[in-house]
């Protein structure tokens, strides 16, 4: 039996316990299952000669392609593999964004579809706490983020005005305030 064939079918009589330390893992485990058989044999984009088709945080998930048409397929293949496996996808959380297009597609042709249902094309997403725009530029996550950076400096304030050391007060911004501002960003 290869790596991801299926094996014999087991009656499940009851879900993962809420509030079990294992419950995420195994739930990740089995969306994993899910998502690469769905799209295991789909092209998605390239980047530096590698296919890349998708990004997944828990129950977050992005799916990438250069043609409405490819994307159309993840999303139609997904559906079915998700009702495979007992699971939905949520029309109302499913968005569309075309990230830089080249002009190819007239905007009012990149709707895809849910069960029938257009799905609402967004030019602005939060993703995991991070802005995502049409036109795959950073500045609106960046003032997003120094936004959060001065909130948390504010929330801190009374903190940086006692009588501490200095390498103490810099700790405290390194903590709370550096490290949100710099959030996602490479180093």
């Amino acid at each position: 039996m290869g790596h991801w064939d299926k094996g014999r079918e087991i009656m499940v009589e009851r879900g993962v316990r809420q509030r079990c330390v294992i419950s995420p893992l195994l739930f990740n485990l089995y969306s994993e299952f899910m998502i690469r058989e769905a799209i295991e044999e789909i092209e998605g984009i390239s980047i530096g000669g590698a296919n890349f088709t998708d990004l997944r945080y828990a129950d977050d998930a992005v799916l990438a392609a250069d043609k409405k048409k490819k994307l159309q397929k993840m999303i139609d293949k997904l559906k079915v593999t998700c009702k495979e496996y007992g699971m939905d996808i949520n029309v109302k959380k499913t968005k569309v964004m075309v990230v830089g297009g080249d002009g190819e597609e007239n905007v009012s042709q990149t709707s895809c579809t849910l069960d029938g249902v257009p799905l609402e094309r967004v030019t602005r997403y939060n993703y995991l706490d991070s802005w995502i725009t049409d036109d795959a530029r950073c500045e609106e996550d960046i003032r997003a983020r120094v936004r959060m950076a001065e909130a948390a400096f504010w929330q801190n304030k009374e903190v940086m005005r006692m009588n501490i050391h200095l390498s103490t007060n810099l700790k405290i911004l390194n903590s709370y305030v550096f490290s949100i501002a710099s959030y996602g960003c490479e180093n």
